[in-house]
């Protein structure tokens, strides 16, 4: 199969597998995009209301830039794709996307388990 950044963000088994593991901890396995279908266009405008895309397409590119991070890491330091490591770095990234203010509601600062806002 070509290698694509659609095969490498939806399509190739490693990333699916990232996917069912986040989309089932924000209780959203029925979500699972296929490679034709990006996130984006298919979850903003029939999933997600509009008070949640913010916080949700920042959640997509926290998922996409960990596995991006992830894959560089195998092509050129070595490492073995590991799932575990990968959506334990999702979560340790979302804190710290949250702390800098980049999710703007509760939405996936409640999935992600952060302090609610305020605190």
């Amino acid at each position: 199969e070509p290698k694509t950044i659609a095969h490498l963000m939806l399509g190739c088994v490693f990333s699916r597998q990232v996917w069912a593991v986040i989309l089932k901890r924000w209780g959203k396995s029925e979500w699972i995009p296929s490679q034709d279908s990006l996130p984006a266009d298919r979850w903003s405008t029939r999933l997600v209301p509009s008070s949640k895309w913010h916080d949700l397409s920042t959640g997509i590119i926290l998922v996409w830039w960990t596995i991006w991070k992830h894959r560089n890491a195998i092509v050129f330091d070595g490492a073995r794709p590991d799932v575990a490591s990968v959506t334990h770095l999702i979560e340790a990234e979302g804190r710290l996307w949250w702390k800098a203010g980049l999710f703007k509601g509760l939405g996936l600062a409640v999935i992600f388990d952060f302090p609610t806002m305020g605190t």
